[in-house]
């Protein structure tokens, strides 16, 4: 401050930034949102370009979801679509992440119709600033979670559906991308809902290949504590799998019928074999 002369520089407004990142990946959001928001007041009053002070004030409202401070952010957001709405056809990048927050701030306020719209939006927006984006898929995935929260699961299947079709650019560009398997999670469980079982079969065996696929790219980085990591995965996955197939024979009647005329032919099978060798035993010995 004493070589800059002033607090409203440009330099500053960095720092602080710099410092807000530094307590989020310390978990400390409310002094993450306290350093975020006096960049955001430094960016103002320095007249910054628009879509930096965009950037910030999204910054600030994702900090204070991690506090609970759901209304406060929400009008920050507000604030931002307020400062672009003079530029209908620019920042959509901006726009996108706005939106995203703004689902995020709807679903922990539990108002998932609103939120379904707010996600539509973000992937939109992002869509459109550039189709190629791997957070696309990540983003798709935490709305077919809320539509899948209101039951609404023949949507949830085509929209994961539509999502993974970026799957080899998204490997393409960022292989340790995780959001492909949660794609194929998000979808065994809508898959689950309808009770389509050879289609939770298919979802189960593509997401097991792209967890294998996963695991070799840490083996080849040799990060094997991330390799450990996606294995423990996978295996809650695999379980996740199993039990819902449990569950849905012990609730299906005509599988049951089925499993239980099975054990009774075989029952009955048995019975007749050994009363043919008795009476094929006891006629040996009448004979003798």
């Amino acid at each position: 401050l004493h070589i800059i002369g002033t607090e409203n520089h440009p330099i500053i407004g960095s720092i602080m930034n710099n410092m807000s990142i530094l307590y989020e990946k310390k978990e400390d959001f409310a002094k993450a949102a306290y350093y975020y928001r006096k960049g955001l007041e430094i960016k103002e009053h320095t007249n910054a370009p628009i879509k930096a002070i965009v950037v910030s004030e999204n910054n600030v409202a994702r900090s204070l979801l991690e506090v609970n401070q759901y209304e406060e952010a929400i009008g920050l957001l507000r604030n931002s679509f307020e400062r672009l709405k003079d530029f209908p056809d620019l920042f959509l990048d901006a726009r996108s992440v706005l939106w995203e927050t703004m689902g995020k701030a709807l679903l922990k306020m539990n108002n998932p119709p609103e939120a379904s719209a707010a996600l539509r939006n973000a992937i939109a927006f992002r869509t459109r600033s550039s189709a190629s984006d791997h957070t696309i898929l990540g983003l798709v995935c935490i709305y077919a979670q809320n539509l899948l929260a209101m039951s609404q699961y023949e949507k949830a299947v085509r929209e994961i559906h539509r999502g993974l079709r970026m799957r080899n650019s998204i490997i393409k560009i960022v292989p340790t991308n995780s959001s492909i398997t949660l794609a194929y999670e998000k979808l065994l469980e809508a898959y689950f809902a309808l009770e389509r079982k050879d289609d939770m079969k298919s979802a189960f065996e593509a997401g097991k290949d792209e967890f294998l696929r996963l695991m070799k790219v840490y083996e080849d980085l040799k990060d094997f504590n991330k390799r450990e990591e996606v294995l423990s995965h996978f295996k809650r996955f695999e379980q996740r799998y199993l039990e819902m197939i449990k569950h849905l024979q012990i609730h299906d009647p005509h599988e049951c019928s089925h499993n239980d005329n099975l054990e009774y032919i075989f029952v009955v099978g048995c019975t007749l074999i050994c009363v043919a060798v008795l009476l094929f035993y006891i006629n040996r010995q009448m004979r003798k």
